[in-house]
């Protein structure tokens, strides 16, 4: 009698989620702002945005009225590309 091959079955596919996973939320650049207000005064001056070396490096760019501190305004213009603003 012939003897039959063993039935296999493929691999399974696991699908992962490209990047890695983080549980937390992102934050809001509302909260990244209050979390380095380390003062509580509403602005950030040199010393509170130590941690971020792009906020250090471009601290006196942001500071569009240049008063030392950054206001909630100029710290959210971070982001945004002036050349589309004329």
């Amino acid at each position: 009698p012939p003897t039959s091959a063993p039935v296999t079955s493929p691999p399974p596919i696991v699908v992962l989620p490209p990047g890695p996973v983080s549980a937390a939320p992102a934050m809001s650049d509302d909260a990244k702002f209050s979390n380095m207000d380390a003062n509580g005064n509403g602005s950030l001056n040199k010393p509170e945005v130590a941690g971020s070396p792009e906020l250090t490096k471009r601290f006196s760019n942001l500071d569009r009225n240049q008063d030392g501190k950054l206001s909630r305004h100029e710290y959210g213009m971070r982001n945004v590309d002036r050349s589309e603003l004329r």
